[in-house]
């Protein structure tokens, strides 16, 4: 297989141009011996990495990738006991690089450790192999080599599981940034409409694309990084997540979301409409907060996504329909079923198993009791109102 070395992304002490100093003791001659051979160690440790381990055979790590730091880190280790040394400081924080581009890679740590100790494992097989054909002098020297080996192992792994967690962490805590930053973009346009496409695009959204957001309570486990992956921005805030995304085929949040309260917003082109529907998606949101609903979405339910917040403005003006509709919860019923039936007494009686007639008569009743008739287009928008503020405030 043709490759190219890129210094700049692998530090392979095996191909310094600096010969081996090998040492006289039998297991550091073995391991001069294993150096010149490296290329098929490599390329056994990647198979064995690959066959076992799911994370190696996707995309986020390219083979030749894997490759090349596999050769890097298991050549240093050949060389350092064909010269029977410790390591350098240089040689351990070098593979710092290893863990960063890792962490970069969303390759989850659990399978960096879990393939570093396959190379490692496959190193002593691959030396002890040859000692053993070498006589029981060169295995006993070999043996005596096992501490070094594997505190060389438990070194190079903890460097390199650190640089991953420090990369991590500075990657959630660049795209909670970038992902926070680009919501206040959106509430600048049109005059941040550049800045905006340029943020969208480096969040990996289509700036044209038709967008839809939603508005949940915190859970744990959310991760503005993983988020982004899967092409959803998460803005993390004192009591809620905005999670914005592209809409689905038939305008949906194409996420499932937790039990609420929960609010979604309407799906809407482009950026102007990204903006759009996250304000669609807080006002749901809080009108399912106030009125203790577990999810609201504003295609549907936009009268109390926007009444909601002003339902203490609104009250007097229908503070005899509150009070009737409290005090009478079948009266109550009635009137939502009613509205509900667009104005039709039969589809009405049906929603709540009772006759036309009877919807009609308690009707009446609460025309003279709350001083409005929901019969009539100013009576019924009204009654809208007194229904959400009751259902918002019941009595206790």
């Amino acid at each position: 297989m043709s490759r190219t070395f890129d210094p700049l992304r692998f530090d392979d002490t095996a191909l310094s141009a600096e010969p081996v100093a090998v040492a006289t003791r039998p297991a550091s001659r073995v391991a001069a011996e294993l150096l010149h051979d490296v290329d098929d160690l490599t390329e056994s440790v990647v198979r064995t990495i690959q066959t076992r381990l799911g994370s190696y055979t996707g995309q986020s790590v390219p083979r030749d990738d894997l490759w090349w730091s596999v050769r890097a880190t298991t050549g240093m280790l050949v060389r350092v006991l064909a010269e029977d040394r410790d390591l350098t400081q240089q040689e351990i924080q070098t593979r710092r690089a290893l863990g960063e581009r890792r962490a970069m890679q969303a390759l989850p740590v659990d399978q960096l450790v879990e393939a570093m100790q396959v190379a490692f494992g496959e190193v002593w097989s691959a030396l002890s192999d040859r000692a053993t054909g070498q006589g029981h002098e060169t295995v006993t020297d070999l043996l005596s080599l096992s501490r070094h080996f594997w505190t060389m192992m438990h070194t190079v792994s903890s460097v390199v599981t650190d640089a991953h967690y420090a990369m991590a962490r500075e990657q959630v805590a660049r795209t909670r940034r970038r992902s926070a930053g680009f919501v206040d973009i959106l509430a600048g346009l049109p005059a941040t409409e550049s800045a905006a496409r340029r943020e969208a695009a480096a969040l990996g959204l289509d700036p044209d694309a038709t967008f839809v957001a939603a508005v949940r309570p915190p859970q744990e486990g959310d991760d503005p990084l993983r988020s982004c992956r899967d092409g959803v921005v998460m803005v993390e805030r004192p009591d809620t997540v905005v999670l914005l995304t592209v809409a689905t085929d038939d305008g949906a949040f194409p996420l499932a979301l937790p039990d609420g309260p929960v609010g979604v917003g309407m799906a809407r082109p482009g950026l102007a409409g990204a903006r759009e529907t996250v304000r669609d998606a807080e006002l749901a949101h809080a009108a399912a907060s106030a009125l203790g609903r577990p999810r609201l979405a504003y295609a549907e339910d936009w009268f109390a996504c926007v009444a909601s917040g002003e339902l203490a403005r609104v009250e007097p003006l229908v503070r005899d329909a509150v009070a009737a509709l409290r005090a009478d919860p079948q009266m109550a019923r009635t009137v939502d079923a009613y509205i509900r039936a667009d104005a039709k007494l039969v589809a009405a009686g049906e929603a709540i198993d009772v006759h036309a007639n009877t919807v009609a008569y308690r009707l009446d009743r609460f025309v003279e009791r709350a001083g409005l008739d929901p019969r009539t287009s100013d009576g019924l928008m009204r009654c809208r109102l007194a229904l959400l503020i009751a259902e918002a405030s019941p009595v206790e």
